[in-house]
């Protein structure tokens, strides 16, 4: 018999496979993308500080 096309039970077990993959790769994602600004955040405010410092610095050379 020449079977052709998938059957119920393979499309659901590929959708839960899916379903599973993205559950744990989604909170994965958001916890790296807080990371990523509060690391960005950090990065900003020592540039704000050298740049204080740096006028700071340059005021007191005048």
């Amino acid at each position: 018999m020449d079977k052709r096309g998938f059957t119920l039970i393979e499309i659901l077990v590929v959708m839960a496979i899916i379903a599973i993959t993205v559950g744990v790769v989604f909170p994965t994602y958001f916890k790296l993308q807080e990371k990523y600004r509060n690391y960005i955040s950090q990065i900003e405010n020592k540039n704000q500080q050298m740049k204080q410092k740096f006028i700071s610095f340059i005021k007191d050379e005048e």
